[in-house]
């Protein structure tokens, strides 16, 4: 399920990459940049789902996650 929701983001923000793989930093927060200039549906839930697929180091995430 979060790699379709991540492919909708990525279809949405007009970039491409392997969902099956992390996302590096900078792809991440080029394609939330992207979201979030659009208007995009599901927009918050989006963003979660890149973060969550990010290399850890990019974003603080609490020690349940």
């Amino acid at each position: 399920m979060m790699e379709l929701i991540l492919g909708a983001a990525l279809l949405t923000s007009g970039s491409s990459v392997d969902v099956s793989s992390l996302l590096d930093c900078e792809g991440s927060k080029q394609i939330i940049e992207n979201l979030q200039k659009s208007r995009a549906q599901y927009q918050e839930e989006l963003i979660e789902v890149i973060k969550e697929n990010t290399e850890p180091q990019c974003y603080e995430r609490s020690e349940n996650t």
